[in-house]
């Protein structure tokens, strides 16, 4: 946390119907993160916070993030770059006020809500 280590002792039961967890899971089944995220309560902890707090306090590495109002000029380049690495991105929309949190844009995202970034093309 803040740049340093901190060990965290984690529960591993997990919920599970007909030998299937319950609630979040990977397509495959075979990736456990999201849900011992969930079965730990740390999305409480995650709410209200960045994408950049997020990664940081979830992997320990430092991040960078953009202001896509004034991006640099090679933002496609850097992501694609990242993407080739196995670098995690997200985006979010920002709000202004409570009124706005959980909105709907017109290309329906919700603002204030974190998306995962998994891949880019150029159109």
């Amino acid at each position: 946390r803040f740049g340093e280590w901190l060990d965290v002792v984690v529960g591993d039961y997990l919920p599970t119907k007909d030998g299937k967890l319950l609630f979040i899971h990977s397509a495959e089944g075979s990736k456990f993160w999201s849900t011992l995220l969930e079965v730990n309560g740390c999305y409480e902890a995650l709410s209200g916070g960045s994408i950049s707090e997020g990664f940081e306090d979830f992997t320990g590495s430092m991040t960078e993030w953009y202001d896509l109002c004034q991006p640099p000029a090679d933002l496609y380049h850097i992501s694609l770059k990242a993407l080739e690495r196995g670098c995690l991105l997200g985006c979010s929309i920002d709000i202004t006020s409570a009124f706005n949190m959980e909105a709907v844009t017109f290309k329906k995202l919700v603002k204030g809500h974190a998306y995962s970034i998994t891949g880019a093309k150029q159109v």
